[in-house]
């Protein structure tokens, strides 16, 4: 649950970083300087770009409490996904405290003594089509990480997305689908059946973070699903007990607070 309240409190507050994430301002001179420590990527070693050009990734950030600017870098990995390291600075030095491949969405460090939150997002690799997003925390110079929130590939994710309230299903089976609507056949490769992800029970639990209504008046939930009580249909069985992100009819859903 700690997980789930961190991830859905950051949900709730007004994000400070776009998507395109531009951290503080300093100069490109202090911060070539800056990063001249850090040592030489094989993307520069290779002549594959110039050290401009892949310092251009480097975001100058305050993560912790000090007047020492750190670095998040979020950029070329070699392989099909981004890769993010998170460095901190330590006077004459950097520590790598974070290397995940995967991108940052968004970044909420709401006073300058307050933790910074980072919205992590990483996508299946090698055609995998299972998702998922993450919170992670800084907690002195450690990055702590929330449970992990699971979408499939072909499913619609909302641009900005808050809390609004919880709901319970109230019929069986219920299900959660890619996108707000009803389709049984012929989607997707990576679907079984139509655009559902997976089927609940009365009684579970879900966050509702955006809604809309489609051409017939419905209602649809974008919806962070908690773990499912029992075992029903999952297109990826092994998954079946974990959160899930989709789409829920508001038509047989109890709205709980």
């Amino acid at each position: 649950m700690k997980g789930l309240f961190i991830l859905l409190l950051l949900f709730t507050v007004q994000i400070s970083f776009s998507q395109n994430i531009k951290g503080i301002e300093i100069s490109e001179e202090r911060k070539e300087k800056l990063l001249s420590v850090i040592k030489t990527p094989l993307f520069v070693e290779e002549s594959l770009m110039t050290i401009e050009e892949y310092n251009d990734f480097y975001i100058p950030i305050y993560l912790n409490n000090d007047t020492l600017v750190d670095f998040i870098f979020i950029g070329p990995s070699g392989a099909e996904s981004n890769t993010v390291n998170i460095f901190l600075n330590k006077g004459q030095n950097f520590h790598l405290i974070k290397s995940e491949l995967g991108n940052i969405k968004k970044i909420e460090k709401s006073f300058p003594d307050s933790p910074v939150e980072f919205l992590f997002n990483q996508y299946g690799c090698c055609d995998d089509p299972i998702n998922y997003f993450q919170i992670w925390t800084m907690n002195n110079e450690r990055i702590e990480e929330s449970e992990k929130y699971y979408f499939l590939e072909k499913t619609m994710i909302p641009e900005n997305f808050g809390f609004q309230f919880a709901i319970k299903v109230k019929n069986t089976p219920y299900y959660l689908r890619a996108t707000p609507e009803i389709i049984n056949e012929n989607f997707s490769d990576y679907y079984e059946k139509g655009n559902i992800i997976s089927e609940f029970s009365e009684g579970d639990i879900g966050f509702v973070l955006d809604s809309t209504s489609d051409r017939t008046g419905r209602v649809w939930y974008f919806v962070a699903m908690k773990k499912p009580q029992e075992k029903r249909f999952h297109n990826y069985s092994i998954y079946w007990d974990q959160n899930w992100l989709g789409w829920i009819s508001g038509r047989f859903v109890e709205i709980i607070n």
